[in-house]
């Protein structure tokens, strides 16, 4: 069986090929760049946007199953150009051509943060609506938008299932997202103070074997929430300061990181480093609240890994690929993970 991953040189890309592999699957992965440990995979490898059709095309040609990953993930107010032509434009390339060569199955990944959190007195569930078309923050209004297209093309026929991962992280994260950014900044004694926000965190892992049981066992039009627990941060920073053996992060009350934000994003825009701390980014920690993978876990077998262990995993990758300082490269960490 040929699958075709979009998005293959991202995080959760470099996780699911090789599992993909080692289930037998011939793996074509296109992306707009080669992440170099791609290299080292028996894999067809096609350069190609997904905001560009006719590029994207030459990869779809005897395709049974498509992973759609490739998304643009932002935690800035002022990105909606780029957020519109890769999670909706894209989205919507990538349905075109699953209907024109007849995809068998297409597996597009959404968000949690698709995912209106009202009534905020019941669990996140897969039967919440999607965010309305003028919700204020980009990034999950571009990802709603986007899973309103495959939606359509459910109707109209096409075999297609919906993820929606919680927040990622985890090792194999070449692009050094937010959440492992915050991590390896606590590690490295960046984060003195953490905010008392909480939010589910999932390793990318669980994210791509219940993505493979979804494509094998889901029916037409199923949707699953892939996620673990509610986890603070304080709990997290607590965890890994000690895995590290450096003193610990002290907890602040959430609202200071509101009250802060904006020189946090004055500083930002001085260093020209990224802020972890801005409007989107602080929506879904401060909005969100307990979400249910009750759904993937009944019908797919589907069992996240505790937190530990993630994390453990984690600073063994970016003690690896020398993401910490010197002061944590000394943690003993395990590498049994």
């Amino acid at each position: 069986m040929t699958v075709l991953v979009t998005g293959a040189s991202g995080h959760v890309g470099t996780t699911l090929i090789p599992k993909l592999l080692e289930a037998g699957c011939r793996v074509r992965a296109v992306d707009i760049q080669y992440n170099p440990i791609l290299q080292t995979l028996p894999i067809e490898f096609v350069q190609a946007d997904t905001r560009d059709l006719a590029a994207l095309e030459a990869a779809f040609a005897g395709v049974e199953v498509v992973y759609h990953l490739a998304s643009y993930i932002s935690i800035v107010m002022d990105e909606w150009p780029i957020l519109e032509a890769v999670n909706i434009n894209g989205t919507r390339n990538v349905v075109t051509l699953c209907q024109k060569y007849q995809v068998r199955r297409l597996v597009h990944f959404s968000s949690i943060e698709a995912l209106s959190v009202e009534p905020r007195d019941q669990p996140i569930t897969e039967n919440n609506m999607l965010v309305p078309e003028d919700f204020p923050i980009p990034y999950p209004r571009s990802k709603a938008a986007g899973q309103r297209l495959v939606l359509q093309a459910i109707q109209a026929g096409l075999d297609a299932v919906i993820i929606y991962p919680t927040g990622i992280i985890g090792p194999n994260d070449y692009g050094f997202r937010a959440g492992n950014q915050a991590l390896v900044r606590i590690v490295n004694g960046e984060m003195r103070f953490v905010p008392n926000v909480s939010y589910d965190w999932v390793d990318v892992r669980d994210v791509a074997e219940g993505a493979i049981k979804a494509e094998q066992q889901a029916v037409r039009g199923a949707s699953y929430i892939l996620g673990n627990h509610m986890f603070s941060m304080p709990e997290m920073a607590a965890q890994l300061t000690s895995m590290a053996g450096i003193k610990p992060s002290y907890p602040i009350p959430a609202w200071t990181a509101q009250l802060a934000r904006p020189f946090m994003e004055i500083k930002a825009a001085l260093t020209r480093e990224p802020s972890l701390v801005t409007q989107a980014s602080l929506y879904p920690v401060l909005h969100s609240h307990t979400i249910s993978h009750e759904r993937a876990t009944a019908e797919l077998g589907y069992q996240p890994r505790p937190l530990t262990e993630t994390l453990c995993a984690a600073l063994a990758w970016y003690q690896q690929i020398g993401k910490l300082k010197t002061a944590a490269l000394a943690a003993v960490v395990p590498d049994r993970f």
